[in-house]
């Protein structure tokens, strides 16, 4: 099927129009004839007493009534012999008998009698073969019988043009389900491949259309006698699981709940009502069954009607096919309702109307289906053109943060100084830095942009430049930090960074702290963990912000852990600084390196919620230390 735009949507609906007129064309020729008929009304067909009344009209449609009597005359004007057919053009009536006259002989068809080859033609309808001598005049006598609708529309014809007939209507039929049939194996391919829920109930919907008019077309009967007593169930069965499935593919293809929550739980119930009464009906007896679908086709295409003109209203894309494919359905299944209640005459609009609209629905669907798909790879072509943008924007990034973050740390005669970053995403908001004064003495910055991700990263570059800026004030962390904060007030919109920075002098053997909303530095000593605390407010929050300086002596051995809050919060939003001092006990005896790697896989437990840096200090014996 061509979805490709408006030509193509024009042109589907051009080719289903030209099948439809040809279906209703061949079966509203006037090729055949339409007897009188009359209907008994008392007594036996034998009998001379017997009340016959003229039908009025051309089709009789008795409604629900259980057996009938009919009997029409017949006459050969010719001089030569005349073969012809007698054509009841309802394959769902359980019994036919054709009477030539004699009504001792019965010639019999109907889905609960096996036809006779040798008396009765082999037809999906009921048919009758017989021959009439020049000038012979005579009843033809119907008995027929069935559980449910009891229409009889009789159609006489000459062999040869029965013949002409039946070629031209089997070929728009085949045409018909070809084309439900294609568009079935065409969508299935596609849910295959998109594995969307809509086209799964459409394929559904599809599938019991198909099953439907095969088997009310007495498609079934002729060609798989073997399902003849399933043909009444799978009837209902099917019309129902159609009208429950296109409802479901209706509120899912059109995401009603978006526009109209109460039109889209009367949809979603009409559709359950739809399959619990599956198994309703087929348990009931088939008169009572059949009126089951009859009166929820109904409600279902009222309900549908407004759901796909709210969806119109509100401008939902695609709704447009499915408003014009229901307001042609609704068409056909009017006129069918009105016909099987006897409210109307049988007639083409009756009883092909339903079958056309779901052609005409079939098509629009499968339209609205495929410029979906079109829709999504357009969506799809433009997402994966964004997806490039941010990747090469996510490359910038990452290339800035690689230039923001040292390169390789700085190199301690009496320390030895171990990195692990782990930002969140491509790019983090975490930030550390170094500054060495000389062999002796150097400080440790390490410092967290509120958020994270690509803005928090580029603000760590704004921290980065406050913080290169102050490297007079490295001996002074307080003062560090306070002038950090004036400059960040000033450069940063609406984050806050929290930082810790400590100077230490490996000649004292002395660290000098301080903190602005930083967790503590931990101190592993003797395999013992202590938390080192100092408060401060965060950078760029307070003006004028003061900060307090911390000093502790080290010894040859220690252990001192600078990291970032990702290390040890909880998705409970629960903090784990005792737990994360006790991991810290329970690995000391690690090398750096191993230490590294090993605290954060342990505190993290495989779910990070921020970016995790750790720097680590391991001091040593200077005097054992190589110059």
């Amino acid at each position: 099927m061509p979805f490709g735009g408006k030509s193509e949507a024009k042109r589907s609906m051009l080719c289903m129009l030209v099948v439809a007129f040809c279906i209703v064309g061949v079966n509203c020729s006037q090729q055949s004839v339409r007897p009188q008929i009359e209907k008994l009304e008392s007594g036996t067909p034998e009998s001379p007493t017997a009340s016959w009344r003229m039908l009025t009209t051309e089709v009789p449609n008795l409604g629900y009534s259980r057996s009938v009597w009919i009997r029409m005359p017949v006459e050969n004007t010719q001089n030569q012999k005349s073969n012809q057919v007698l054509e009841v053009e309802a394959p769902w009536l359980d019994q036919v008998d054709f009477f030539l006259h004699d009504l001792s002989d019965p010639r019999r068809a109907g889905l609960l009698r096996p036809r006779d080859p040798t008396v009765v033609r082999h037809h999906r309808n009921p048919t009758f073969e017989f021959s009439l001598e020049p000038g012979q005049k005579t009843f033809l006598y119907i008995r027929a019988e069935t559980s449910g609708l009891l229409t009889l529309p009789v159609q006489l014809w000459t062999t040869e043009r029965f013949a002409d007939k039946v070629q031209g209507e089997y070929a728009l039929h085949g045409i018909y389900f070809g084309t439900i049939g294609a568009m079935l194996i065409y969508n299935l391919a596609v849910l295959v491949f998109l594995r969307d829920k809509s086209y799964l109930y459409y394929c559904i919907h599809l599938l019991a259309i198909l099953i439907f008019y095969l088997a009310l077309g007495g498609f079934l009967a002729q060609y798989v006698p073997m399902s003849i007593p399933f043909i009444k169930p799978a009837m209902l069965a099917s019309s129902l699981l159609s009208l429950f499935a296109v409802c479901i593919f209706n509120r899912n293809f059109l995401e009603s709940w978006r526009f109209s929550k109460w039109l889209d739980r009367i949809v979603r119930g009409l559709g359950w009502i739809c399959a619990l009464s599956i198994l309703v009906s087929v348990l009931l007896p088939y008169g009572i069954g059949v009126r089951i679908p009859n009166l929820l086709s109904a409600l279902v295409g009222i309900a549908l009607i407004a759901n796909a003109i709210m969806a119109f209203l509100r401008g939902v894309d695609q709704s447009k096919y499915f408003l014009i494919a229901w307001l042609a359905l609704a068409v056909g299944v009017v006129f069918e309702f009105a016909t099987k209640f006897g409210f109307i005459e049988v007639t083409p609009a009756g009883r092909f109307g339903v079958q056309l609209g779901t052609l005409l629905e079939a098509i629009l669907f499968s339209i609205a289906l495929g410029r979906r798909i079109r829709s999504l790879s357009i969506e799809r072509a433009s997402s994966q053109e964004r997806l490039g943008k941010i990747e090469r924007e996510m490359d910038l990034a990452r290339s800035i943060q690689k230039r923001i973050l040292p390169q390789s740390t700085p190199e301690i005669a009496g320390a030895n100084i171990g990195v692990k970053y782990l930002p969140l995403g491509a790019v983090g908001g975490d930030f550390y830095d170094f500054i060495k004064l000389d062999a002796d003495r150097f400080g440790v910055f390490v410092a967290d942009v509120t958020g994270h991700g690509v803005s928090a990263a580029m603000d760590s570059s704004t921290v980065k430049m406050a913080f290169l800026n102050e490297a007079e004030a490295a001996s002074r962390p307080e003062e560090l930090l306070a002038n950090m904060n004036r400059f960040l007030r000033d450069f940063l919109d609406f984050r806050f960074v929290s930082a810790a920075y400590a100077y230490i002098n490996l000649k004292t053997m002395e660290m000098v702290f301080a903190a602005a909303g930083h967790p503590p530095i931990l101190l592993v000593r003797d395999k013992k963990c202590t938390m080192l605390e100092s408060e401060g407010s965060l950078l760029g929050m307070v003006s004028g912000a003061v900060f307090q300086n911390k000093r502790i002596e080290l010894r040859p051995g220690d252990r001192l852990i600078f990291y970032t809050d990702g290390l040890y919060e909880r998705p409970d939003g629960q903090t784990e600084l005792n737990q994360l001092c006790k991991v810290a006990e329970s690995i000391a005896h690690m090398d750096l390196l191993a230490f590294c790697n090993r605290l954060p896989e342990l505190m993290a437990r495989g779910v990070a919620l921020d970016d995790i840096t750790l720097v680590v200090l391991d001091l040593k014996d200077r005097q054992n230390s190589p110059s």
